[in-house]
């Protein structure tokens, strides 16, 4: 599972965000290190841990680890907070270290019973500028995301789409992504996916398209292992960007 001011963003500023939202925003409920979230809502606690991995022309980042916990209740609301230590290494020499901003979200099922095939979920999401500032580049603004997702089950198929809009408060730039994910059950337990993701915005960061692989593996009653890898297909001035995560999750409950 997903990025204006009186006065112009720069181009670092941008990147800041995009290299922030790349890391922190794919971390939904359910194990899994897809950009499209789910729409399912989790019961009791659980616990997630991961590492990721972005590289382009000009920088590697990488997020090791990114944390996050969750609480499902009234069995159709789910609140989520993470973090994490982030590394961005520059291809000129230059390397920065510090922890990541930390992530609050509230997703409300407002469709479907868990037991049934079709769901729907919104999840408002802040992220606030309380890490490291070197790390997110200077940029003290809380970035918003609003994302709607529809998912549906057919026997061993799971389709899910999910549109987003994304807003650093205190801003005039905006953005907006669509995506969609198909996941199929290959044996039982093990969930192989694929992702597509289009996102825009109107800065001059323009249109970029991106592309994730990915699994899900039901390692127990309470354990799951996830892990994905992709790149851009269409994108900015940074040229190509890769991407890479593995992790896992674990209900406390």
């Amino acid at each position: 599972m997903r990025q204006g001011r009186a006065a112009p963003v720069s181009s670092g500023d941008a990147k800041a965000l995009f290299l922030m939202t790349t890391l922190l925003l794919p971390l939904p409920v359910l194990a899994s290190s897809y950009e499209v979230g789910d729409a399912d809502t989790g019961k009791g606690v659980k616990f997630k841990a991961q590492v990721s991995y972005l590289r382009n022309e000009s920088e590697e980042s990488w997020a090791r680890p990114a944390l996050e916990f969750g609480w499902g209740f009234a069995q159709r609301f789910e609140l989520t907070a993470g973090s994490g230590y982030g590394l961005s290494n520059v291809h000129d020499g230059d390397e920065v270290t510090g922890h990541e901003g930390l992530r609050l979200a509230m997703k409300w099922r407002f469709l479907g019973d868990l037991d049934q095939s079709f769901k729907a979920a919104i999840e408002p999401e802040l992220i606030l500028p309380t890490g490291s500032r070197s790390l997110r580049g200077g940029d003290d603004r809380t970035l918003l995301t609003l994302p709607l997702r529809a998912s549906k089950e057919f026997e061993r198929t799971l389709l899910t789409g999910q549109i987003a809009w994304q807003r650093p408060l205190g801003s005039d730039e905006t953005f907006w992504s669509v995506g969609g994910l198909a996941e199929y059950q290959a044996v039982p337990g093990l969930w192989l996916g694929a992702e597509i993701i289009h996102e825009e915005s109107n800065s001059q960061q323009g249109k970029f398209q991106r592309g994730n692989v990915g699994f899900r593996w039901e390692v127990g009653e309470n354990w799951s292992l996830f892990g994905a890898l992709g790149r851009s297909f269409s994108h900015n001035e940074d040229g190509v960007h890769t991407y890479g995560r593995l992790g896992f999750e674990v209900a406390l409950n």
